[in-house]
């Protein structure tokens, strides 16, 4: 009679840990890492919130910032009554456009990326070889020479850079992908860049 080897082959452990590591990276890159983000970019919100701020709470309450406390805030709307809020309550700050989770199209100052002929011109190239519809992003020459210029083919890089919410960044990166410009390698925080127009 023949004795099977219990433990099981190298192999054969391998196989599960591998699984267990993939979706261990999938909840850390999908779930646990944009929860993270969005809180932090929350405290930096409550940081800067000062009196005078123009807000929005995530009732669509708006109105004016008229005092600061501990945990909560006054806001004036606009019938000229006053409401004391928990800071919890606070969406964005109207007045600062880089807070707003909600921003989808709206660009940031001169960053000095997207005036050079050689990206805006294979950018072009790319998107009328591309057999997809796709709406472009305002942006995407800018972020694709700041990707290739600075060697930052990579999600947080271009979050902070143009001060762009998760879902755009997500978005654009998407299209930098579709475009073939980056890898779409997605074990990997920072992708290989695969198009540089200096270098035509």
């Amino acid at each position: 009679m023949l004795l099977t080897n219990a433990a099981g082959s190298p192999a054969q452990l391998l196989s599960p840990l591998l699984m267990f590591a993939l979706v261990g990276g999938f909840f850390y890159f999908m779930i646990i890492r944009p929860q993270k983000k969005q809180s932090q970019e929350f405290k930096k919100t409550l940081e800067s919130l000062k009196v005078g701020d123009k807000i929005v709470t995530r009732g669509g309450i708006k109105g004016e910032v008229v005092e600061l406390k501990n945990d909560s805030f006054v806001i004036e709307t606009a019938g000229s009554s006053r409401l004391e809020l928990l800071k919890q309550s606070l969406s964005y700050i109207d007045s600062d456009p880089a807070s707003n989770p909600h921003l989808t199209k709206t660009p940031v100052g001169n960053l000095d990326y997207g005036n050079d002929d050689r990206f805006i011109n294979k950018l072009e190239e790319l998107k009328t070889n591309n057999t997809t519809t796709e709406d472009y992003d305002m942006l995407l020459v800018d972020i694709f020479e700041y990707v290739v210029v600075e060697d930052a083919a990579d999600f947080d890089s271009i979050s902070s850079k143009f001060r762009l919410p998760e879902d755009r960044t997500e978005k654009i990166m998407g299209q930098l992908e579709d475009l073939g410009i980056i890898s779409k390698d997605l074990l990997t925080a920072k992708r290989e860049i695969l198009i540089d127009p200096r270098q035509d």
